[in-house]
């Protein structure tokens, strides 16, 4: 009996470890495909007629304070809401980034739609900083990342590549000097290294490059100003669309 228990538990461990050598093949193999797991879990969830619901994390209409608790900085007593929006109030010294680290886990894939609603900017400090509201997207930190970005006080809007604090400008255009008098719809199309940016539904901006592959998505405020945004939403590009 002694020597029938020994075997069966010899058996167990056995398949224990094929399981975890065919899992661990399989996700090696979802690697080398690029693609995730909870893209997989997703496409399995689809051909049985369900719904993944990955991206509930990458909404926001801040109507109440939880929805500011996914937006991480250095300081959070600039970040404020007020009338159904998300402000960050500069101190008129430096531009203050905020990142949503949860937004970027949940989307299944790194190519995505950025959506932002009613956004405003206010000169909140009389000198001679910028004024404007920008948008962080694959983003290690506010560091390293890429960034659109709207500048009232030249009235530019600009990509740019940001690598360990340097930045370097991929596209820029001239609009409008009335925006700053406007509730503004941006949108970012992110599909592999190309970049689109629009406002109002109208074809803004393109730039490419391939430094950054992933990372957080965010918003940054500038130096002198008070921007504020109505909704926030993130989507995954889905393949038809690609």
């Amino acid at each position: 009996m002694k020597k029938g228990k020994t075997f069966s538990g010899q058996g167990f461990v056995e398949y224990a470890l094929i399981l975890a050598g065919v899992a661990l093949a399989a996700i090696l193999i979802l690697n080398i495909s690029g693609i995730s797991l909870r893209e997989a879990y997703c496409r399995a969830v689809a051909s049985l007629g369900g719904a993944c619901d990955e991206n509930k994390d990458c909404s926001f209409a801040f109507d109440n304070s939880s929805d500011l608790d996914a937006w991480e900085s250095n300081s959070d007593s600039e970040l404020s809401l007020e009338d159904g929006k998300a402000c960050i109030t500069g101190d008129g010294k430096s531009a203050q980034s905020y990142l949503n680290s949860r937004c970027s886990d949940s989307l299944l894939s790194d190519d995505y739609t950025i959506s932002l609603s009613d956004v405003t900017v206010d000169k909140a400090i009389d000198n001679n900083q910028n004024t404007g509201f920008d948008t962080w997207f694959r983003a290690k930190d506010d560091k390293n990342g890429y960034l659109f970005i709207y500048n009232s006080r030249t009235n530019y809007v600009r990509f740019w590549k940001i690598v360990n604090g340097k930045w370097v400008r991929l596209a820029q255009k001239k609009v409008p000097s009335d925006w700053g008098n406007q509730e503004l719809d941006f949108k970012i199309d992110v599909k592999g290294d190309t970049f689109t940016a629009y406002q109002d539904g109208e074809k803004l901006l393109e730039a490419s490059d391939s430094a950054y592959t992933e990372g957080q998505i965010g918003m940054r405020n500038k130096p002198s100003s008070k921007s504020c945004v109505g909704d926030i939403s993130v989507e995954t590009i889905s393949e038809e669309t690609k």
